[in-house]
């Protein structure tokens, strides 16, 4: 079995995950009534703050959102602006100390939910828990990037490049291409909006893989895993199928009288799916 450089990284990233869960929970155990003791001090500290703003941003613009906890929810709009409504949430030292700051440049908006003032990467508390929601411009391009983040676009119908660790990455609406990446959670993509030529690259190590196409979509399909299973309600016309990976076209191929322009609008359809253990289920 052949496994990409996704695939190596998920792996050993997997296995050490794994030896520090075990040494982690024997710290854990011997530690209990002290974290307990510490997280009820922390809640009572807690304090939260509203943030509300709107920049502009162009239509094909681009919008950047870096975040490490708290959920991010996106929906696509008509305006031409970016309308932020950002609650944060930790003690307030914190809080006065780590800011969230919002960027335009050019034809990019760029949010950062824990921008650091100083070095204090010493301290134990240093994180802001932020959930947002958020307006865009429907046709501009979206860059999420977080960590323990459910990420949420809706009727975004621009490019979406969405990263996170430990969060559950769900889009509805998409017309373009879709990068969708997490580790231990499940990616859901309805692509259904883009016709006969979807385009995703999806990737999860122990979560699963839904995605929706139209029933005229026409693209290349790709699956490769360590031991998840892949399912299409749409038949395939298979290159290759092995238990570790499947390769294959949905729908049927180009024939001498399709037009040009037909060809070429749905030579760059592909759905690409990585796992290590999940599953991918492909629905119409």
């Amino acid at each position: 079995m052949t496994l990409s450089a996704f695939g190596r990284a998920a792996l050993a990233l997997g296995l050490a995950t794994t030896l520090a869960v075990s040494v982690d929970a024997q710290r854990t155990r011997s530690n209990s009534n002290r974290s307990d003791r510490d997280t009820d001090q922390s809640d009572r500290k807690a304090e939260t703050e509203t943030v509300n703003r709107t920049v502009a941003l162009p239509a094909r613009g681009t919008l950047k959102i870096q975040t490490f906890s708290g959920y991010v929810h996106v929906t696509g709009t008509s305006t031409r602006d970016v309308r932020i409504k950002a609650v944060r949430r930790a003690d307030r030292d914190v809080l006065d100390r780590i800011r969230l700051t919002i960027d335009s440049s050019g034809s990019t908006v760029t949010i950062k939910a824990n921008d650091r003032e100083g070095s204090r990467d010493d301290e134990h508390n240093n994180v802001v828990r932020t959930d947002f929601d958020i307006e865009m411009p429907a046709t501009a391009t979206l860059n999420v990037n977080g960590f323990s983040s459910p990420v949420e676009v809706t009727d975004v119908t621009g490019e979406l490049r969405l990263e996170t660790f430990s969060g559950r990455i769900t889009v509805k609406g998409a017309r373009s291409a879709v990068n969708a990446q997490t580790f231990n959670a499940d990616v859901d993509i309805d692509l259904t909006g883009a016709g006969s030529s979807p385009s995703l690259n999806a990737h999860t190590f122990s979560g699963s893989i839904r995605a929706a196409v139209a029933e005229s979509a026409r693209a290349d399909v790709q699956f490769h895993t360590f031991s998840g299973q892949f399912d299409s309600d749409i038949p395939l016309n298979m290159r290759s199928m092995r238990r570790s990976s499947v390769s294959g076209r949905m729908g049927n191929s180009s024939s001498s009288s399709t037009s040009s322009r037909s060809s070429s609008s749905s030579s760059d359809a592909t759905l690409k799916f990585e796992t290590f253990s999940g599953d991918v289920r492909v629905v119409k």
